[in-house]
């Protein structure tokens, strides 16, 4: 059909690696959109590739830490939302409860939840609710997101991005 499907589809998903690295094949959830990180868009669920890169085909993926991005969707609401929002929408990867709740640091940039905006590091108040303010932030393994903020150019960057930016909350624990 190479066409978009909507929540009412209740089949597994092959293509789609929000869930698990074996692609959905165990537990199964529908989702609107995966992100193709060969061609840098959002396909349809007729996509049948493997996106290995993603951290929706982490084996733990949603088990264990929250995985927070700069948007996640909103499956209720069919939308895109900022880190503004809090709650947690517990049938999608990106919002797990724990929503980063342990240690924080400071990074060159974070996200300001209140005044939804890129923060400096002048800003030493811990967000809680950010992905950006975990001790463990990339520590060990690299890890992509949909976007992360490149330093260097100032710039947000896709999935397709290999390297790790050292100065990146995304990538290290310390600046």
């Amino acid at each position: 059909m190479n066409n978009l499907l909507g929540l009412s589809e209740t089949e597994c998903l092959l293509s789609s690696c929000f869930t698990k690295t074996d692609c959905c094949q165990t537990d199964c959830l529908s989702y609107m959109f995966y992100w193709d990180l060969v061609m840098n868009n959002l396909l349809g669920l007729s996509e049948t590739e493997c996106l290995l890169s993603s951290c929706f085909t982490k084996t733990d993926c949603c088990q264990t830490d929250c995985l927070s991005y700069m948007f996640y969707w909103d499956l209720v609401m069919n939308n895109l939302l900022g880190l503004s929002e809090t709650e947690c929408l517990l049938s999608s990867c990106f919002t797990k409860t724990d929503c980063c709740q342990t240690d924080c640091l400071s990074y060159m940039f974070y996200w300001d939840l209140v005044m939804n905006n890129l923060l400096g590091l002048s800003e030493t108040e811990c967000l809680l609710s950010s992905y950006f303010t975990k001790t463990d932030c990339c520590q060990t393994d690299c890890l992509s997101y949909m976007f992360y903020w490149d330093l260097v150019m100032n710039n947000l960057l896709g999935l397709s991005e290999t390297e790790c930016l050292l100065s990146s909350c995304f990538t290290k624990t310390g600046l």
